[in-house]
């Protein structure tokens, strides 16, 4: 099973393909960038708000008894949280006489020019699934940073200062962390485009082929305890990714909070320090990395080089 092998768990692709209209075949080919979109569980829903049952703690009590003593009562602790879904929306346009009607396969040339907007939906909402806050201020969802533990608990600080980036190490379980799809849909378009005249240049009249890709969309951590990062990853020396350093967070997983990790995720600016760390005189130039400690590490160009 490959590391973004979906058969475990529905996936956005597998949601996508019982959504009206033609967004599936689009977002199979705009998905190959952001693969990280379609690593996490996906569902569908008809309420566009989202209820988090967010896991606390663990039941305490007795597990072992004599006989005749009785069991003391114990219950896990949850705590609920609600979050609105945010509207994902982006509007495809495409030059009726000059594009459209040239063309010889025509229904090709509307998911090629449809394949760009996707892309850019699903990178952002890559982005919102790292980075989203509470009251976000591009209207998204709240996302890992806002749902996780920042404790040290669940933290190795590298200290950089600058040009900073976080890996994150995390057990991707529907029972852990889900993406969610209000409406009962995912992201959708029409089958059929609509025809309009739009002014192009604040003059310029121009008749086009339009269609809408939207969808609500939102995500949430349901066990904190099951998401590490390691923050602050910089540029200068001392303030990088390392091998001690992912130790450090590995341990944490597995020695502090009983999990391991089913995937690393981090951009490829910090695995390619990770790679240098492993220099020798033996091996002056070891192999790319595409695993630590047996754990796929997924490259993400979502995960920004210059985090606050």
């Amino acid at each position: 099973m490959s590391a973004l092998d979906p058969a475990k768990f529905p996936t956005l692709l597998d949601v996508s393909v019982n959504d009206k209209g033609s967004a599936h075949d689009v977002i199979v080919e705009a998905i190959h960038s952001h693969q990280e979109v379609n690593l996490f569980p996906s569902s569908t829903q008809p309420e566009c708000k989202l209820d988090v049952q967010v896991l606390v703690s663990l039941p305490g009590g007795d597990t072992f008894r004599r006989p005749n003593e009785g069991v003391s009562p114990s219950k896990t602790t949850f705590e609920l949280k609600s979050f609105d879904m945010a509207l994902v929306e982006r509007r495809v346009e495409v030059d009726k006489h000059g594009i459209y009607e040239r063309a010889k396969d025509k229904a090709r040339l509307l998911i090629n020019q449809s394949v760009p907007q996707m892309a850019k939906a699903l990178s952002v909402i890559a982005q919102q699934i790292i980075y989203g806050s509470l009251n976000d201020a591009n209207k998204g969802f709240p996302g890992l940073l806002a749902q996780a533990n920042d404790a040290a608990t669940h933290v190795v600080d590298a200290t950089g200062t600058s040009a900073k980036s976080s890996v994150w190490l995390l057990e991707v379980l529907p029972a852990n962390m889900e993406l969610v799809f209000g409406a009962d849909a995912s992201l959708t378009m029409g089958d059929d485009w609509d025809e309009e005249t739009v002014t192009v240049d604040g003059t310029n009249r121009l008749k086009v082929l339009s269609n809408i890709i939207k969808g609500w969309v939102g995500f949430r951590l349901l066990n904190r305890n099951r998401a590490v990062r390691i923050k602050n990853i910089g540029v200068a020396a001392g303030k990088l990714c390392t091998n001690a350093r992912m130790n450090d967070a590995l341990n944490l997983c597995q020695d502090d909070l009983g999990f391991t990790p089913t995937h690393i995720l981090g951009h490829g600016r910090s695995f390619e320090q990770l790679r240098k760390d492993n220099i020798t005189d033996l091996l002056p130039n070891p192999p790319r990395l595409t695993e630590f400690a047996g754990i796929p590490l997924i490259r993400s160009i979502n995960i920004s080089k210059d985090e606050a």
